[in-house]
């Protein structure tokens, strides 16, 4: 389920999240976070250093181009 339709807003920037989380599990075969929560310590490293740092430090950056990794990360913030 779409992050617009949880919180019944409309709009480009939720749709372009939700594409980007889907983007995210497609490439790499596991979701960004288990939970999207502060609580998540996760998510809060997530939050601070952005998607691109998550695929460095899951060492995706050799199997996808600089573009893909910019266009998800502005997907996502």
């Amino acid at each position: 389920m779409g992050v617009d339709f949880l919180h019944r807003q409309r709009g480009i920037a939720h749709r372009d999240l939700s594409l980007g989380v889907m983007w995210f599990i497609l490439l790499t075969g596991s979701p960004l976070v288990s939970v999207a929560s502060r609580q998540n310590k996760a998510f809060v490293a997530l939050e601070e250093c952005g998607v691109a740092a998550v695929f460095e430090s899951w060492k995706f950056t050799d199997r996808l181009s600089t573009a893909i990794v910019q266009l998800i990360s502005q997907m996502l913030t």
